[in-house]
């Protein structure tokens, strides 16, 4: 099996992720303990999947706006959601 065709077949650029940060923030913005730290994980994974770096897909403009929204929440869960991922972004 040719590996590059794997790649385009199961490649990061083929998920949601823009609706996967939105739903990851809006569960960390409503829920608390356990559910909330998973939730920030798992926003941590998507936002990883959108790093650029080798394997990654390159953040959309919609994915930055998402992040940035985070940052003026008023909920607080969420501004360090936001803060924690956004380096993410940048690490590669």
């Amino acid at each position: 099996m040719d590996p590059f065709v794997f790649v385009i077949q199961n490649g990061p650029e083929l998920l949601p992720r823009e609706d996967m940060m939105r739903l990851c923030l809006y569960i960390i913005g409503t829920s608390a303990g356990r559910v909330q730290q998973m939730a920030a994980q798992a926003l941590l994974d998507t936002v990883e999947a959108a790093s650029g770096c080798e394997g990654c897909a390159v953040a959309t403009q919609g994915e930055v706006d998402v992040l940035l929204q985070a940052l003026q929440s008023s909920a607080s869960p969420v501004r360090e959601a936001g803060l924690k991922v956004g380096t993410a972004v940048s690490l590669c």
